[in-house]
């Protein structure tokens, strides 16, 4: 048996996340239908959308016009959501009916922080809507179990055949570099 697509939604980001899940499933065999969700024009309702969320409805009616056009394309193993901006229940939901398949969020940033690009956007009200919702860290995911029926958690990684660590020599000698956005905890 063939099996199904599956679909990555997400704001196109060169090395982000969805890029490195894109990657991944094609390298694994599997095909991968894309929704490129972000950036969001006009700008200015996109930043307002992310302390009022109701905004953002202009957006999630052209992403359900997406997902209906998708819905003609094969069969749907599992639909990956990255971070999850803007999307409400009604839209998570309309993900599921049309596509026949687990709607998943994967969020590289905690819904609960203070930045607004984390916890704005409606971010945290659509949580439980998720078949699966995946994040990063315990104490992320412990938060997310009062809201979510199932919680994943995959720390952050990196791959030793692609970052190679090398001792570094003067200045440079036993210091790390960090990639990614710096909180307390990191």
């Amino acid at each position: 048996m063939v099996p199904g697509r599956i679909v990555v939604v997400g704001e196109p980001a060169p090395g982000g996340l969805r890029s490195s899940l894109i990657s991944a499933f094609t390298m694994l065999g599997r095909k991968v239908d894309t929704i490129d969700w972000g950036p969001w024009r006009p700008a200015q309702l996109a930043a307002a959308a992310f302390r009022a969320p109701r905004l953002a409805a202009r957006f999630r009616r052209h992403l359900r016009h997406e997902i209906d056009q998708l819905a003609d394309g094969g069969e749907t193993d599992l639909v990956l959501v990255v971070k999850g901006t803007f999307l409400d229940t009604r839209t998570i939901e309309h993900f599921r009916r049309r596509l026949a398949a687990p709607v998943v969020c994967w969020n590289p940033d905690s819904p609960f922080d203070g930045a607004v690009s984390n916890r704005g956007a409606g971010i945290p009200s659509a949580i439980g809507a998720y078949d699966t919702y995946v994040t990063w860290a315990d104490d992320v995911a412990e938060r997310l179990a009062l809201q979510s029926a199932h919680v994943i958690v995959i720390p952050f990684a990196w791959d030793s055949e692609i970052h190679r660590p090398t001792a570094g020599r003067g200045l440079r000698e036993g210091r790390i570099v960090f990639v990614g956005t710096g909180s307390k905890e990191r």
